[in-house]
C-alpha cells in the first residue's frame, strides 16, 4: 500500500494462526491493526516490520527493526474490560432483582397458614 510519503508492504497467512507481518519503508507511521473487536497499535518507524498473530483469540504484535532485532510486544487479551463494563452493568442493574419473588401484600391464598402445606 503506498502511503505519502512511503510504503507499507504486507504479506499474511491464515492456517493454525492468523499471522500477518508489515515493513515500512520511507516514513514513521502510527499502525493500528483490527481484526473483529481487537485492536494493537504500535508507532512503526521507517524500516522496521511487525509481525501479528491471531492465536485462539488473542492479538500478538511484535515488532522488529532494520537487522530483526526483537522493539518489543504488544497483546490484545479479547477477555480484557478496558472500559470496565461488568462495573457498569453492575451499578446500572445494582437496584434491580432478577427472578426475585415478591410477595404482594393482603393476597387472600396467603392469608391461612396451612398444616400440612397444601398440595393441589
Amino acid at each position: 500500500t503506498k502511503l505519502e510519503k512511503g510504503c507499507l508492504i504486507g504479506h499474511w497467512h491464515r492456517g493454525q494462526a492468523g499471522r500477518w507481518s508489515f515493513q515500512l519503508d520511507g516514513a514513521d507511521l502510527e499502525i493500528s491493526f483490527q481484526l473483529a473487536d481487537r485492536s494493537v497499535e504500535w508507532d512503526l518507524k521507517a524500516g522496521q516490520k511487525i509481525e501479528i498473530t491471531d492465536t485462539n483469540g488473542q492479538l500478538k504484535l511484535t515488532a522488529f527493526d532494520r537487522n530483526g532485532k526483537v522493539l518489543g510486544s504488544k497483546i490484545d487479551d479479547p477477555y480484557e474490560d478496558p472500559l470496565n463494563l461488568a462495573a457498569i452493568r453492575d451499578e446500572v442493574f445494582a437496584d434491580l432483582g432478577f427472578c426475585e419473588p415478591k410477595l404482594a401484600p393482603n393476597l387472600k391464598s396467603l392469608s391461612v397458614y396451612h398444616d400440612p402445606p397444601l398440595t393441589y
